[in-house]
């Protein structure tokens, strides 16, 4: 029988190929390649850590059922409600994950310290900024806020009368930010008027003085202006006194009473999360995700109480009113 030369060469490059995996896997660089992040979409990391802070908390929960629900593929999941802040590293670095998602600051202040250096989502951070995982290139977040235009807008919609809004911010952590919200507000019909501060103290000094000058209080996501539960509540307390609405970004603060809460929907930044994780095996880089999704907190007491003129069609987007 003539020798097929095709075949022949086909045969040849089979046995070149199982001879280069073979130096491959003793050299080691196969190995570790495996262990990590799949190399396909539908291949996920070999083993998913969800972390969350404290189970009990209802919008934890709802991001963790939706993360579950939408990765599609079994996730090992740890609670560190009572433990404490070593606790929390040992446990997660028992399970050895070979990727993470952090559900509130505890997980996320915990799993970068015991899993340094391994692919991690956090979500539901408000001050993400102060995370010493921030910085971590294989660190991936989603903010804790909605983009400020998309903030400004609803503010707008909600209050046509709105002019001014007034934010207090620190130069060393939002001085983009702010530049882009006073483009932003341009854009809207809002002036932004932003003063810079270095501690929580001055914060609460020049809020009275600001104040004096805008139609309302934009509480933004700063980590110095938001230093502590106290300087919060007195901000919020500065604005009730001024008889000025008070607009922020979270529902965490619903508890100080503010006119209107601009939120993530906290189902969509579990389902965002998901979509992250499964990203990272296509190799994709590090990133900060705005919140895809929002929903509304209306105190219409503040309303009432400050004479604010209130566009009715905007009832249609609330979600939660405040009596």
């Amino acid at each position: 029988m003539t020798p097929n030369p095709i075949l022949g060469a086909l045969l040849a490059l089979v046995a070149a190929a199982r001879f280069l995996w073979a130096i491959l896997f003793a050299t080691g660089l196969i190995g570790p390649a495996l262990n990590g992040l799949a190399t396909g979409a539908d291949s996920p990391p070999a083993k998913i850590l969800v972390v969350n802070s404290d189970g009990r908390v209802e919008k934890y929960k709802t991001a963790q059922k939706s993360f579950r629900d939408s990765f599609e593929h079994p996730v090992k999941e740890l609670d560190l409600s009572g433990l404490s802040e070593q606790a929390a590293v040992r446990a997660i670095r028992s399970e050895s994950p070979t990727a993470v998602y952090t559900i509130g600051v505890k997980a996320a202040a915990a799993a970068g310290r015991s899993v340094p250096g391994k692919p991690m989502v956090v979500s539901s951070v408000i001050n993400w900024h102060r995370l010493p995982s921030a910085k971590d290139p294989n660190t991936h977040v989603i903010a804790n806020e909605l983009p400020s235009a998309a903030q400004l807008t609803m503010f707008r919609y909600f209050f046509p009368r709105i002019r001014r809004v007034g934010v207090l911010y620190s130069r060393d952590f939002n001085r983009q930010w702010m530049a882009d919200a006073v483009a932003a507000g341009t854009d809207v019909g809002i002036e932004v008027i932003g003063v810079p501060v270095r501690t929580g103290r001055a914060a609460r000094t020049e809020a009275a003085r600001l104040l004096a000058k805008v139609d309302a209080l934009w509480v933004t996501a700063d980590p110095v202006v938001l230093n502590n539960e106290a300087d919060v509540r007195t901000l919020f307390e500065e604005a009730a006194s001024a008889r000025k609405p008070a607009f922020t970004y979270t529902s965490a603060f619903a508890v100080f009473n503010p006119t209107l809460i601009v939120a993530p929907d906290i189902a969509t930044i579990g389902r965002q999360a998901a979509g992250i994780l499964k990203g990272l095996a296509d190799g994709s880089s590090k990133e900060v995700q705005n919140p895809a999704g929002s929903e509304m907190t209306l105190n219409l007491r503040a309303v009432r109480e400050y004479g604010l003129e209130l566009n009715t069609e905007a009832m249609d987007s609330v979600n939660h009113v405040i009596r």
